[in-house]
């Protein structure tokens, strides 16, 4: 069977088999049925989301395109195996490369093969090799050409870099592997087209063009005359050579046919190509004498006609892919790996490895390469194989998915067990920060330490003694050097003490050194023996920033970086003989390794990896120049060296850990251990010493010069005071200082937990009741002691009178006493109490400054340390009189406790912790030395927490807190609660004062509650700043308005419990929404709280109790009115408010349910506060000019001012009992002055700092029985004459009550022509606002619009005639007709209703504004008939012309204005359309007598239109592409858009700043990888992506002059896309920014065009900005993750991997070292101890 491809316009088929018809011929190819004959041509192209297949002939599309695969993310180009039914594609935001067997059936969903995902970045060339099975690709930013096998076998494994050298932006790949040949075109600095052998054999290297060339992009082959095509976009040119390179030849030379041509394909002596301007598929056929450019129309077939912009277009026909036989098809050509064509060996193939594999002799491939660089990448790992010459970077894929978050820092390698070990230093839900190991290949993937364990910054493998060491770095906690088995087991702290930042560890297992940098306040370099000991500084002398630091082992040399002096130096192991290795350009080097004889480095700055030889710094080679975001780097064999120590057999004899020294091995245990005395086995210790010391919180042993000395890994310790523990419960408790906080976590430091935050000033001392678990505290800010449960509930104030700076506390809880010292005023003492409080008595006078109380629980003794005597005493707790000093003379004896017999204390002078007896004193000696300023110390033992008392059991039966008081069980209360009758429980109070500090909620009871303090703060965390307050006695949940921080803004209404439990629920507007609340009341019997909202000026209804808080209706108002402070008297169903509209304010009562609303008081100055005493049906305000306190009845009645003194700033005001209190921000204070005389103002609470509200409760009723809250209403209730609960609905929700009679519903339609009342009711529409209600709730006369002339309109309202107003009669319903109304001697003016005394009238004088006074009928005995109504004509015989003139004069102006804008527009797209079709003569190449045709003279015979083709595209074309006018010209925008934003934007239209091309140089041309987000679709599976960096988007940085090419050109296209005006992105720490080793800038001229064009160097920072000068002193900003703009904080540089790289480029002080870790703030950074 023979298929015909004929070349005559074929008949369309029926309807129903249009989809058939156009995959017939595919369909015969599939059968493998191949014709020889002349066919019309199929062709294949990508439209980015979709690959589709058309049929092409006599220039139109012969059926609808089919879809062959769809679902894609932005494919740049696609090649195809037809024997196979093979489609390969790549999609550039993705990262990789696939491919899909075409099935016709499925319509595009096809099972898509993953080909290559991994070291892939730009994939924008591909071509397949049908003969050999094989699919190469280019990549632009990796700039390299890499092979792949398509063997079903090999697929997404073996590949192959074949050309890696002298290649800059190489975009299209041909191929012709019947001869072995690989073409490509190179649009980079040296743009060029190159020719290739299959299998990149070095001697078949040609460039065939490389001359008048700048953008060549598609290229194709005809493979029967050995031809090569290619479009230039920059020169607008289609052009032919020949494979040799010669004969070279301009078809079409045409800016208007070939505006910016992207792909091209050959078939039969035609081209077809893409265009990426005007979207559309061109074809030429070459055959005719005058060739012309004609476009593609399809037939539009609804959305199946339209596609995207193009990108790639191939023929797909059996013609061109001639088969043949070849030996790569037959067992692979007998290869192990790799089978290539080649067009220079004489088998036509070659035997090839994978990448970064040597061959063996035998002409096999290794197992692995021999010499390796592993690259710690901040998203994942990469290997160099350091074996082959071409450094291909590959991606260790690990085989569970690695978190798109993930921060990579350090990397080792272990040579023995092939493992590579690297750090995370950023926690997500699915990856801990920690250590972790896996496989080269990314098999075995494992954690080894999880735990303990804050910010590794660097990683070392110890693989001799099979030890894992690391730093840790954060400033949360204290950083140290830790180690641990190889698996993690066993891990231990070993270096801490006068650590700052350190980052960078390297081990010398042969000698037993450990090397560290440290970039903190002291920057150096140190060394130490592998345990920790014998420590010592290295460099510490001119050094700032060293990074990574690598040691030359058999020549015992250090080598370092330092990023502060861009230096790479060497000394020996002791620091002699220091010299600098490099210091030329080296910007910003980050990790270092050693290997042989060089030097290999990462660089932030370059995003390259380096290496040089590391004697001389000479043989400088940039290894891989596109990377960004690299961090640590490891140079190793793959073998282990052949060394061993005392460690390396039966691990030392060592039980746990085995460290080699250069004094030979010692045995260390893991932390909470101790070794015996033989040094070898590791024991449980019997008890051991804990104390804090700023960040640390450590243990110690209990002997001298004991080895078990280390810190417990807590973090978020600023400034640990003391110290307390729990046995039972292995718990540890510390307070800070600092962070005012009271902590605990296990004794291992994992669970840390705040359990105290709130109410702290100067927390410093603190000790647990093991037997009650109680916590008591001394704060020495606040001086007080209180009380709590151990886990931070019914917190209880115990002692707070007459106490002046409380601290040291002790307990007895056996007992049931407690004692303290005091050290304020001139006599401190010590002072015992029950531990309820009560019983308080002095214990001890005569005594200095008492610290480190503790009770001898065998002899009953209490022993103390006295700073001021220096001594250490004691007395027996029954015979206090009795003291004696055991041991005097010493230095500062700060902290205190003891185990058995002895004594233990530190002290601060000799920065020891000593021992001695503790009856004599003697037997004095050091535990430990060089330990200064620790706080508390104590001893962890079994035994130092026996006993028993009544609260031993079930908390002694009580609900709250239980003492033991007197051999009984006390129960009591948190504070403000108040006990019950029965002895156990405790009931909330039932009046108080609430009141707001920004965001702290305090409560506050009167004297009447005895024996508790006044002031209690409430322990809500989720307060930012609130501004009003409310409570509702039903649920116990606080109300309050928060606006939200400055930097989020969000404002919401929240509510928390009073023990500090947040609801879960909160009111909050969505984004759009004006939502900004004013004041708040409750109505707890409705359910409902009222809320006044600033941005509507309106009053909200909230349902309390709904599942989903939401304003649910609106209190009626008029559009005048301003509504402010409001309060509801719940119990009599009123509502206030102030009211602030209209010019005047006022205070105005309703209804709760919106009815009845009157105005009480009018002409007020400036009220603000308003609150209701509902005990005695009082209305209280004040007035914020007059300074006053004013007060009446709830009806208006008997008003009068009843405080005028002390009345400052008020931001809230309420009444409790018989006062009425007020919070004065002014003056920092709660005032209260009698509420009924308003006599003796006085300070209730002084000193209360950033007052935001107040709030007073006093339950006058108990409202749990209240029939509303049983009634169930849906919306508000109300009781009847009856006191019966009625519910009602709000009158603007539209609701009226459904048949229950209980909630609410939409109302029943009215017909058309009526009006449907709030109450369902039905009225004729013209009833509406006719002045009288007809509907029952009035709702027909409110928001009516303005009434007619000669009626007034009530503030309801309702209208009524002009001649009822005043007429002593209330009219209206709410009695607003009869309001400012005239006396009898008074005369009213017309306009204003304004009133005057009568004896002004007709005095000559206008005191009237409208001058009525001086109108009226009396003025003018001669005409009588001026009157008011003459008034009125006269004032409107001027206003009428006024008026009329205006609008005359702004129609006016909008016809000129629209008519110059019309114009300018028309000359604009004149203008453009001239210099388009007349400064612009295109040709045209005769390809039979190689004359040049003018386009013009084209035009001119009728065969090409203004733009040299008949313009249909593939998509709907575009209406001014269509008359000739490019995209880039219209409306004189110079970004191609339809407006110009310079404007807007700031961007200079001059400048680059625009979308076209920039003036100063060439940008790239367009194609899917410059013009899509490359953040658009990344995948999940990608490890090359990351949350901070998508893809590899370069930074603005110039890369190294050694790079291979220049820095990616598509920084050109991303710049475009920020905001203009704004510099480019900073480097991880652009710290080099005015340094001499930066890139000087190069400028070229647009005019000048030279034979190899230069490109603006990454460096410039004008390329695609403004062309004004940058300020350096102006913030940075930058995009993240493609969402906007983020303004950053005036912080210095950032310090360590784990940020994010923003920076502001400010003038700070010197920044610290680059990294991402927050830089130490003075307050963060430890103390500079003694």
């Amino acid at each position: 069977m023979v298929l015909d491809w004929p070349r005559g316009r074929r008949r369309r088929p029926p309807n129903g088999l249009v989809y058939w018809s156009s995959l017939l011929g595919l369909a015969l190819l599939m059968g493998g049925l191949w014709p020889s004959v002349k066919a019309i041509p199929y062709l294949i192209y990508a439209n980015q989301t979709d690959i589709r297949l058309i049929e092409v002939n006599n220039r139109r599309i012969e059926t609808k395109p089919n879809v062959i695969v769809k679902h894609l993310g932005s494919v740049a180009t696609l090649d195809y195996i037809l024997r196979d039914n093979l489609i390969c594609w790549s999609e550039v935001p993705n990262h990789w490369i696939q491919c899909a067997e075409i099935d016709k059936d499925k319509k595009g969903n096809v099972e898509k093969i993953l080909i290559a995902e991994t070291s892939l970045i730009a994939p924008e060339g591909l071509a397949c090799d049908w003969i050999n099975n094989n699919i190469y690709w280019a990549d632009s930013e990796t700039k390299r050409i890499e092979v792949a096998s398509l063997q079903k076998s090999e697929r997404s494994r073996l590949r192959k870099v074949i050309i890696w050298d002298d290649i800059d932006l190489p975009r299209a790949l041909a191929i012709a592997p019947q001869e072995g040949y690989l073409f490509w075109s190179d649009w980079g600095s040296y743009p060029k087209i190159e020719r290739v052998s299959l299998d990149g054999a070095p001697q078949s290297r040609v460039a065939l063009v490389d001359q008048h060339i700048i953008w060549p992009n598609g290229i194709t082959l005809d493979l029967d005359n050995r031809l090569l095509y290619w479009v230039d976009a920059f020169y607008n040119q289609l052009s032919v050579i020949t494979w040799d390179g010669h004969d070279r030849r301009n078809i079409v030379s045409d800016r208007l046919a070939l505006p910016h041509p992207f792909s091209v394909t050959f078939f039969e002596e035609t081209l077809f190509w893409t265009d990426w301007n005007i979207t559309s598929l061109q074809l030429l056929n070459l055959t005719h004498f005058s060739p012309e450019v004609t476009s593609v129309k399809p037939e539009r077939h609804g959305r199946h006609g339209r596609f995207r912009k193009p990108t790639d277009v191939k023929v797909f026909q059996p013609s061109r892919q001639p088969d043949q036989s070849a030996p790569c098809r037959i067992n692979n050509g007998g290869c192990s790996h790799l089978c290539l064509g080649s067009s220079v060996n004489e088998a036509k193939y070659t035997c090839v490895c994978p990448s970064g594999i040597q061959a063996t002799s035998n002409g096999t491939c290794l197992d692995q390469p021999y010499e390796i660089l592993i690259l710690a990448k901040q998203d994942g790992l990469r290997s160099i194989s350091l074996d082959t010459p071409d450094f291909t970077d590959i991606v260790i894929p690990i085989q569970v998915p690695m978190p798109l978050d993930r921060e990579v820092i350090a990397v080792d390698f272990d040579p023995v067990s092939q493992f590579v070990y690297f750090t995370n230093t950023h926690d997500t839900h699915d990856s801990a920060v920690g250590i972790y190991r896996t496989a080269l290949d990314g098999s075995s993937y494992s954690e080894v330490i999880t735990s303990g364990i804050r910010h590794p910054d660097g990683v070392a493998i110890d693989w001799i003694g099979n030890n894992v060491f690391w730093t840790d770095n954060n400033k949360d906690q204290q950083a140290y050097v830790g180690v641990a088995r190889l698996d993690g087991s066993s891990k231990r702290s070993i270096i801490w003490h006068g650590l700052d930042q350190p980052r960078a560890i390297a081990l010398d297992s042969s000698k037993g050194w450990l090397f560290w940098s440290d970039w903190g306040k002291s920057p150096g370099i140190h060394r130490a023996y592998m345990d920790g000991s014998n420590r010592e500084a290295v460099i510490t002398k001119q050094i700032e920033w060293p990074n990574g630091i690598a040691l030359d082992i058999p020549e015992q040399k250090l080598y370092w970086c330092d990023a502060r002096k861009d230096v790479i130096e060497v000394s020996n192991y002791d620091g002699t003989n220091r010299r600098v290795i490099l210091e030329d350009s080296v910007v910003q080097p980050f990790g270092l390794t050693l290997l042989g004889d060089n030097l290999y480095w990462t660089d932030w700055q370059e995003n390259a990896v380096e290496r040089a030889n590391k004697l001389t710094g000479e043989n400088r080679t940039v290894m891989v120049a596109h990377l960004e975001d690299l961090m640590g780097v490891r140079a190793s064999r793959t073998s282990a060296e052949p060394w061993t120590n005392e460690c390396s057999v039966n691990n030392g004899g060592c039980t746990h850990l085995c460290l080699f020294t250069p004094e030979g091995k010692r045995c260390q245990c893991p932390n909470n251990f101790e070794l015996d005395e033989n040094l070898l086995k590791c024991i449980v210790p019997e008890a051991f010493l804990l104390y804090t010391r700023g960040k640390i919180i450590g243990r110690l042993g209990m002997t001298p010069n004991n080895l078990n000395d280390l810190f417990i890994p807590i973090g978020h310790v600023r400034d640990a005071c003391a110290l307390d523990f729990d046995y039972s419960q292995e718990t540890i408790y510390w307070t800070d200082i600092n962070q005012k906080t009271i902590s605990r976590s296990w004794l291992n430091g994992s669970n840390p937990e705040v359990i105290f935050e709130f109410d702290l000033e100067y927390p410093y001392g603190m000790a647990v009741d093991w037997i009650s678990k109680n916590i008591f505290w001394t704060d020495m800010g606040l001086n007080r002691i209180e009380v709590a449960r151990s886990n931070g509930t019914s917190r209880r104030i115990l002692v707070w009178r007459n106490l002046n700076k409380p601290a040291s506390i002790a307990l007895n809880p056996v007992e049931g006493k407690m004692y303290w010292s005091s050290w304020g005023g001139n006599n401190p003492v010590i002072e015992e109490a029950n531990m309820d409080g009560s019983q308080r008595k002095v214990f001890q006078k005569q005594v200095g400054k008492v610290n480190g109380l503790t009770v001898d629980f065998q002899t009953q003794r209490l022993y103390w340390t006295d700073l001021d005597q220096k001594t250490i005493s004691y007395a027996f707790v029954k015979a206090p009189q009795e003291v004696k000093a055991v041991i005097s003379g010493l230095g500062t004896p700060y902290a205190l406790t003891l185990f058995n017999n002895y004594l233990y204390w530190a002290d601060w002078e000799s920065n020891s912790v000593e021992t001695a007896d503790k009856d004599t004193g003697k037997g004095r000696e050091i535990i430990q030395s060089g330990r200064e300023n620790i706080t508390d110390i104590l001893v962890y033992q079994a035994s130092k927490q026996m006993g028993r008392n009544p609260c031993s059991v079930g908390n002694g039966g009580c609900d709250y807190l239980c003492f033991p008081v007197a051999g009984i069980a006390k129960c009591d209360c948190p504070s403000h609660f108040v006990l019950q009758p029965n002895g156990r429980s405790c009931a909330a109070p039932d009046d108080f004062l609430l009141f707001g500090q920004i965001n702290k909620i305090s409560r506050w009871v009167d004297e009447l509650i005895k024996n508790d303090a006044l002031r209690s703060m409430i322990p809500i965390s989720g307060a930012r700043s609130i501004s009003s307050l409310s409570f509702d006695p039903v649920s116990r949940l606080i109300y309050w308005i928060d606006l939200g921080s400055k930097k989020r803004g969000r404002i919401s209404i929240k509510r928390g419990f009073e023990n500090g439990t947040l609801f879960d629920r909160r009111l909050r507007a969505d984004k759009d929404d004006l939502f900004k609340p004013y004041d708040l009341a409750i109505d707890p019997i409705a359910r409902v709280f009222y809320w006044t909202c600033e941005d509507t000026n309106s009053i909200n209804i909230t349902k309390m109790d709904s599942s989903r808080e939401s304003s649910f209706g609106l209190v009626p108002i008029s559009t005048h009115d301003i509504p402010r402070s409001i309060s509801v008297h719940y119990l009599r169903n009123y509502l206030f408010w102030v009211n602030v509209g209209q010019n005047h304010s006022r205070i105005e009562r309703s209804s709760t349910i919106s009815q009845n609303r009157v105005t009480l008081f009018s002409n007020l100055s400036a009220p603000r506060d308003l609150t209701v005493d509902m005990s005695e049906d009082l209305l209280f305000w004040a007035d914020s000019e007059l300074k006053v306190i004013e007060r009446s009845r709830i009806d208006g009645g008997d008003r009068k001012i009843i405080v005028t003194r002390r009345v400052g700033t008020l931001v809230g005001m309420s009444v409790l009992h018989n006062y009425v209190y007020w919070a004065d921000v002014e003056n920092n204070a709660i005032m209260r002055a009698n509420k009924h005389t308003g006599q003796d103002p006085e300070v209730t609470i002084s000193d209360i700092k950033h007052l935001s509200s107040l709030f007073a409760f006093q339950k006058v009723l108990d409202v749990s029985d209240h029939p509303c809250l049983h009634a169930k209403c849906s919306h508000l209730c109300s009781l009847d004459h009856l006191r019966r609960p009625k519910c009602h609905c709000t009158q603007s929700s539209g609701l009226v009550l459904n048949a229950d009679d209980r909630t609410c519903g939409k109302p029943p339609i009215c017909k058309s022509g009526d009006f449907t009342c709030e109450t369902g009711a039905c009225i004729p529409l013209q009833w509406r606002c006719d002045g009288p209600a007809e509907c029952s709730d009035h709702s027909d006369e409110i928001n009516c619009p303005e009434c007619d002339p000669g009626n007034f309109r009530c503030r309801n309202g309702e209208c009524i005639q002009s001649n009822l107003i005043c007429d002593n009669k209330s009219d209206c319903k709410d009695s607003s007709d009869e309001v400012n109304c005239c006396r009898e001697h008074e005369f009213r003016c017309f306009q204003n209703m304004m009133c005057i005394n009568q004896s002004l009238l007709c005095n000559g004088v206008n005191d009237c504004p409208d001058a009525t006074d001086e109108l009226a009928p009396r003025c003018n005995t001669d005409n009588l008939a001026l009157g008011i109504e003459s008034t009125s004509t006269n004032t409107a015989f001027y206003i009428i012309p006024i008026i009329v003139s205006i609008i005359v004069c702004l129609l006016v102006l909008v016809f000129v204005y629209r008519k110059k804008a019309s114009e300018k527009a028309n000359t604009s797209l004149e203008s453009d359309d001239r210099q388009s079709r007349n400064g612009h003569n295109p040709t045209i190449m005769d390809p039979n007598n190689h004359r040049f045709i003018s386009t013009e003279s084209l035009q001119n015979e009728g065969r090409l239109t203004p733009l040299g083709m008949r313009a249909v595209s593939l998509i709907d074309p575009s209406p001014l592409a269509a008359v000739g006018i490019p995209p880039s010209h219209v409306g004189g925008s110079s970004n191609g858009l339809l407006y110009d934003r310079s404007h807007v934007t700031g961007a200079s239209s001059s400048t680059a700043s625009s979308a076209g091309f920039p003036n100063e140089c060439y940008g790239p041309p367009p194609s899917p990888t410059t013009t899509v987000p490359r953040n658009s679709s990344v995948s999940s599976r990608n490890p090359l992506s990351s949350v901070h960096h998508h893809g590899h988007q370069r930074s603005t940085h110039s890369l190294s002059r050694r790079s291979r090419g220049p820095d990616s050109a598509y920084n050109f296209y991303s710049q475009q896309r920020r905001k203009p005006h704004y510099p480019p992105r900073p480097t991880p720490c652009s710290t080099d920014n005015n340094d001499e080793s930066d890139a000087t800038a190069i400028y070229v001229s647009h005019q000048q065009v030279p034979q190899r064009p230069l490109y603006c160097s990454a460096a410039n920072s004008t390329v695609g900005y403004d062309s004004e000068s940058y300020d350096p002193h102006m913030e940075s900003y930058y995009p993240s993750n493609g969402e906007g703009m983020f303004e950053q904080e005036d912080l210095p540089c950032p310090d360590s991997p784990s940020q994010e790289r923003t920076f502001f480029l400010k003038s700070l002080p010197e920044p610290p070292p680059p990294s991402r870790v927050p830089s130490p703030t003075p307050q963060d950074s430890p103390s500079d101890y003694p």
